[in-house]
């Protein structure tokens, strides 16, 4: 909705029109899959958002969104674009990148209603899908793992250094992955 002096926003708040719906569950995630996937179809060819990057970026990049990897260790980054680069090849689209049950609403129609766009960017459709249930692809699961430590490392430090923990052993599982996937 517009401000009265007709902008978007003001001081950084965006106010919307309040849709009647109710708090999505996990359990809503199974079924919302069809309209997150039709809804990465539509956004096929979607520009980047000013100032983000893809996972794909970033393997040559450096920042994009809250993203900064020159002020990571390099070891870290190195590991980081490991993982992203072994993301299967397919278009980027448009994502929300970070489903969970506090960011959807489901309509009294059943439709869902996606909230909190502040990380969505063109990327790798797995990054929503993990989030409904397709969460066993070690290959994603490493890169969504690299996302999140890079997200963190300025803005919570902490829980990137904890997360780093389990990046190699992500890393590993995934190209072992890859190295038993038929061509």
């Amino acid at each position: 909705m517009e401000t009265g002096d007709g902008k978007l926003s003001h001081s950084g708040w965006v106010m919307e029109q309040f849709i009647e719906g109710r708090p999505a569950t996990p359990a809503d995630f199974q079924t919302l899959a069809p309209s997150i996937k039709a809804f990465h179809k539509a956004a096929l060819g979607s520009p980047q958002r000013p100032g983000f990057a893809s996972a794909q970026d970033l393997i040559t990049g450096s920042t994009g969104g809250d993203i900064d990897l020159a002020v990571m260790p390099p070891d870290i980054v190195r590991q980081c674009r490991n993982a992203w680069r072994l993301l299967p090849p397919e278009p980027a689209t448009l994502i929300h990148a970070d489903l969970n049950a506090g960011n959807l609403l489901i309509s009294t129609d059943g439709a869902p209603i996606l909230l909190d766009w502040d990380e969505a960017r063109v990327d790798s459709t797995g990054f929503d899908l993990r989030a409904l249930g397709y969460k066993s692809d070690p290959v994603m699961k490493a890169a969504a793992l690299a996302f999140e430590i890079a997200i963190c490392w300025c803005i919570e430090p902490e829980r990137a250094h904890s997360l780093c923990r389990d990046l190699p052993n992500a890393i590993q599982a995934a190209q072992n992955m890859n190295i038993t996937r038929p061509g």
